[in-house]
C-alpha cells in the first residue's frame, strides 16, 4: 500500500478538484486572499464609498475570523493588546498589514520525529482505520489564566489558529485539514510560534467527517468558510458533538442556499454563474442541510445568521478594483442578491 492509499484509507479520498486547488494551484498565494487566511472577509467598518486597498482586504479576513471566534463565548473573550495572551514571538506568524505570506522553499518542518509536528501519517490506524494518535493529549487550562481548548477544522495554512492564539485565551488551538500540502505550508508559516510555543499550537492531519480526535477532547470547535466543501455535514455534525466536551460550543462560517430543503434550481443557477459550483469545489446544500444535521447530531442552540450583507458587497467592491484573471467570482454578489445563496455564521453546543 502506498503512502497516499494509506492515507486515503484514514481520511477518505480528497476530491481531485479540491487536491487541485489547494495543492498545485495554492489557493492561499493568489492575491485575492492575500495574508493567507482563505476567505471572503467580514467588511463592517471598512468604508465602501472609496478605493479599498490591500490592507482593507486583509482586515476584511480577519475580522472574519473574529466574528466567528466572539460568536463561539458569546464575545468579550478577547484579549486587550498587550494582553497576556499575546504569544511570545509575533515574527513568522502574523503576517504585517497588506502583506502577502510568502513561504519560504523548503524548510520550517521540524524534524521527523518530533511531536510537535507529527499530523499522525506516522502511526498506523487503530483496528476500524480511526487514528489514535491525537487521544490523551488535551492540555489543561494554564495558570497564566488562560483556559479551554480549540480546534479549527479546515485551518488552511494557519494564520487563523495564531490569530485565535493571539487575541483569545486559549490553552491551547489545534488546527486541521485534510490536504497534506495546506499542512506543509502551515508548518512553515508558522514555523516560529510552533517552535516557541509548541504546547499550545499543534497541526494534524484529518477530515471534516473524522476527525482523529478522542471523545470530549475540546471545548471549542469552529470552521472558517471551509463547509462548502465538506463531503458529508451529517458526519461532519456527528463528529463536533463527539469530539466536544459537555458545554462545549461550535461556529461554523461558509455560505449556502437559503432554505431547509434542497433547491434544485439554485443548485442549476449557481454552477451556470460560478465556476466554483460547476467544478464541484463548492456544493450547493441549503443552510438547513447543517443545521439539521447539528441537531440531528444531538447538540443544541442551533442558531444560524445570515452574515451575508458583510461579505458580498466588501467583496465585490473589492474585486472591482482590482485586476482578475477570471470575471465569475464577481457573480457572487448578484447570486446573493437573487436568493440563491448567502452567508451564515451558525452556532450550537453539546448540552452540559
Amino acid at each position: 500500500m502506498t503512502d497516499d492509499d494509506a492515507s486515503e484509507a484514514r481520511y477518505g479520498s480528497v476530491p481531485p478538484v479540491v487536491r487541485a486547488v489547494y495543492g498545485p494551484d495554492d489557493l492561499g498565494s493568489v492575491p485575492v486572499f492575500r495574508g493567507g487566511f482563505i476567505n471572503f472577509g467580514c467588511w463592517d467598518g471598512i468604508p465602501l464609498d472609496g478605493p479599498l486597498t490591500a490592507e482593507d482586504r486583509e482586515r476584511s479576513e480577519r475580522q472574519l475570523y473574529r466574528r466567528v471566534l466572539d460568536a463561539l463565548d458569546g464575545g468579550g473573550r478577547r484579549l486587550p493588546d498587550g494582553g497576556d495572551g499575546r504569544l511570545p514571538d509575533d515574527g513568522g506568524v502574523r503576517p504585517p498589514d497588506g502583506a502577502v505570506v510568502r513561504l519560504p522553499d523548503g524548510g520550517g518542518r521540524l524534524p521527523d520525529g518530533d511531536e510537535r509536528q507529527s499530523d499522525g501519517d506516522r502511526h498506523p490506524p487503530d483496528g476500524d482505520g480511526r487514528l489514535p494518535d491525537h487521544r490523551g493529549v488535551r492540555p489543561p487550562g494554564d495558570a497564566g489564566g488562560r483556559g479551554g481548548r480549540a480546534v479549527e477544522v479546515g485551518c488552511g495554512l494557519g494564520v487563523g489558529c495564531a490569530l485565535a492564539l493571539r487575541e483569545y485565551p486559549y490553552a491551547s488551538v489545534t488546527g486541521m485539514d485534510i490536504h497534506p500540502d495546506q499542512l506543509d505550508r502551515a508548518r512553515r508559516a508558522n514555523a516560529a510560534l510552533l517552535a516557541a510555543s509548541p504546547e499550545r499550537l499543534r497541526l494534524v492531519r484529518g477530515a471534516a467527517e473524522r476527525m482523529p480526535f478522542g471523545a470530549a477532547e475540546f471545548d471549542y470547535l469552529y470552521s472558517v468558510e471551509a463547509a462548502q466543501h465538506f463531503s458529508d455535514l451529517d458526519a461532519f455534525a456527528r463528529e463536533c458533538a463527539r469530539v466536544l466536551h459537555p458545554g462545549g460550543r461550535t461556529a461554523v462560517a461558509s455560505f449556502f442556499v437559503p432554505g431547509d430543503e434542497d433547491r434544485p434550481d439554485a443548485a442549476r443557477a449557481l454552477a451556470e454563474r460560478l465556476d466554483s459550483f460547476a467544478s464541484g469545489l463548492d456544493a450547493a446544500r441549503p443552510l438547513g442541510a447543517l443545521t439539521g444535521a447539528l441537531t440531528a447530531a444531538g447538540l443544541v442552540d442551533v442558531r444560524a445568521e445570515s452574515i451575508g450583507a458583510s461579505v458580498w458587497p466588501g467583496l465585490d467592491r473589492y474585486l472591482a478594483g482590482i485586476d482578475l484573471p477570471v470575471t465569475w467570482p464577481r457573480n457572487f454578489l448578484g447570486a446573493y442578491r437573487d436568493g440563491l445563496l448567502d452567508y451564515y455564521l451558525v452556532t450550537a453546543a453539546r448540552p452540559a
